[in-house]
């Protein structure tokens, strides 16, 4: 079945691309470079949504075609791979590459959750709150990749099998709510922060962006603690860790506590004035002048396939704007909705919440935000960039959309199904969320709809 499907979205989306990039601008009256952005934009979403080749692979082909079908110029085209967003998640693996080499991410995941080994309640929220709070800090595939062996240890202990099965969807769950909560919990706000800059000219700060972001994860923080105790009221089962992290903090650890708290205080007191992947590109100086990684190191923490997806996504995204492609979709195929912002809104939400479940939340935003553009003149932009980039982070329930789900599904603990009964009340109380932070508190906190 799941193969069958597959087939036919490929054969979809091949299909509109070569109808789109080489036919529709003779036989219809819609303008050439419109025309071709859309076959561009059908086949980036078909490899994306069928996987048949990595991202990156994707975002290489995005690259190369934009220029090459006259959608933009080359220059226009390298520099948008170029933007201030590739360079900034860079900053950012390479920063968690120094907490993941020098031990100390596991050192403090041993210590929380040490001291949350009381009782089922008290060591899932554990999970949940260091998942969270580390996914503040660096993108959440990291923290993930951080808990999993740890966490995959404490399985084994458990007998009783809901208790296994949650201990791994409270690290995902944990996971996916804190990375919507700042820019270094993942690439959409990043990569969403570069295209509102590329587009409009005006820049989101760190502190603006966390401002206005973490009371969505917050929330779902309060909502995922009060979900955990609801789950654990009737496990009984309890699980001592043993001690064996070393409290003293070696050399190398102190060095990337000390350069991790110099490039936040640039991030978030003065980014007004550095630009965010400057302060994040200085502090990986500092990492390799005072020695706490080398090249090799980097080399190996840094996934360069994501940073060149994100690229060619970022080229996409341009594309559809500066071409006007996204402007012309909201007046000729959407404009009824422009004539009723709620059912526009509620629209957009649905789709990117759904959409996000199937692909990666870097690519629903990519496909989202662009379209999403063309309502400015319905939606004020900051709004949108900040709605379709937070919304796409949430993907609670399925293991494709986001590398937590992917993580916590390799254990082998819990099946689809268990994804589905557990994570679906994160699926349904999100756009309730959303909605009530966006129309009533980003409001009264300066945001114009």
């Amino acid at each position: 079945m799941k193969g069958t499907l597959k087939n036919v979205i490929l054969f979809t989306g091949l299909s509109l691309f070569f109808i789109f990039s080489f036919f529709l601008f003779y036989i219809v009256k819609i303008p050439e470079i419109y025309s071709k952005a859309l076959g561009i934009f059908f086949l980036s979403a078909t490899l994306w949504i069928t996987n048949i080749v990595p991202p990156a692979v994707t975002g290489i082909l995005i690259i190369a075609i934009t220029p090459l079908f006259n959608v933009l110029r080359p220059e226009e085209t390298f520099s948008a791979f170029g933007n201030r967003a590739v360079f900034f998640i860079l900053s950012a693996f390479i920063l968690a590459s120094s907490i993941l080499k020098t031990g100390l991410a596991k050192k403090i995941t041993y210590f929380f959750l040490k001291f949350f080994s009381k009782s089922p309640f008290y060591i899932l929220s554990g999970i949940f709150s260091i998942s969270f709070f580390l996914s503040l800090l660096i993108p959440e595939h990291a923290t993930s990749a951080i808990l999993f062996p740890f966490l995959l240890q404490i399985s084994h202990e458990i007998k009783n099998k809901k208790f296994a099965k949650l201990i791994f969807l409270s690290m995902a769950w944990g996971a996916v709510s804190g990375g919507i909560g700042t820019p270094l919990g993942g690439a959409r706000a990043p990569f969403a922060i570069g295209l509102y800059q590329e587009n409009f000219g005006k820049i989101i700060t760190f502190f603006e962006w966390t401002k206005f972001a973490f009371p969505v994860a917050f929330l779902f923080f309060i909502f995922g603690i009060l979900y955990i105790f609801i789950l654990t009221r009737n496990i009984q089962e309890k699980v001592e860790l043993k001690n064996k992290a070393e409290r003293i903090l070696s050399n190398e650890e102190m060095k990337t506590l000390l350069i991790y708290a110099f490039a936040l205080i640039l991030w978030i007191f003065y980014s007004d004035k550095i630009d965010m992947a400057v302060t994040g590109l200085l502090a990986c100086f500092l990492l390799f002048l005072f020695k706490v990684i080398n090249w090799r190191d980097a080399q190996h923490y840094v996934n360069w396939g994501i940073i060149l997806m994100y690229g060619g996504a970022i080229v996409l995204g341009t594309s559809l704007f500066k071409s006007g492609t996204a402007l012309y979709i909201s007046e000729n195929f959407l404009s009824l909705l422009s004539h009723h912002p709620l059912i526009l809104f509620i629209s957009l939400l649905f789709l990117t919440l759904i959409l996000t479940e199937f692909i990666s939340n870097v690519a629903t935003c990519a496909l989202l935000l662009p379209i999403s553009y063309g309502f400015s003149n319905v939606f004020d932009p900051f709004f949108l960039t900040l709605f379709i980039a937070i919304t796409s982070g949430l993907a609670f329930i399925l293991p494709f959309g986001s590398p937590p789900n992917a993580i916590a599904f390799s254990s082998g603990k819990y099946s689809i199904f268990d994804a589905f009964k557990y994570s679906i009340p994160f699926f349904l109380v999100s756009p309730v969320f959303i909605y009530f932070l966006s129309h009533f508190i980003w409001v009264i906190m300066g945001v114009k709809i």
